[in-house]
C-alpha cells in the first residue's frame, strides 16, 4: 500500500507523487510514521533507495491502537495537510 497525489518540493510539482511508509516507530506515548516520497510509482520501483525526500510525522500512540498498524498509519497521514486529497494505491 502507498499514497499518491500532488506534491511540491523546491518549486517543482510532482502531480503523481508516491508516498510509502518506511517504518512506524511506536512508544507508549507517541507514534511516528517515517514516509519516503518519490516523484511517482515508477521512480520508486526503479530507485527505491532514492526518494525525493523523507519525512517523519509525530502523533499520539493511540492512533495505532486498533487495527493493522500500517493501514492506521496511512489513514493518519491522509489527515495531514501534506497529504490532503491523496489516494490509496
Amino acid at each position: 500500500m502507498a499514497l499518491q497525489g500532488s506534491f511540491t518540493l523546491d518549486g517543482i510539482t510532482y502531480p503523481e507523487a508516491y508516498a510509502r511508509q518506511a517504518s512506524i516507530n511506536i512508544t507508549s506515548e507517541l507514534g511516528c510514521p517515517i514516509v519516503l516520497i518519490y516523484a511517482d510509482k515508477a521512480a520508486r520501483e526503479q530507485n527505491p533507495g532514492e526518494p525525493l525526500t523523507n519525512a517523519q510525522y509525530i502523533t499520539d500512540a493511540s492512533v495505532f491502537d486498533n487495527g493493522i498498524v500500517f493501514q492506521l498509519g496511512y489513514d493518519y497521514l491522509k489527515t495531514q495537510p501534506d497529504f490532503a486529497g491523496w489516494q490509496d494505491v
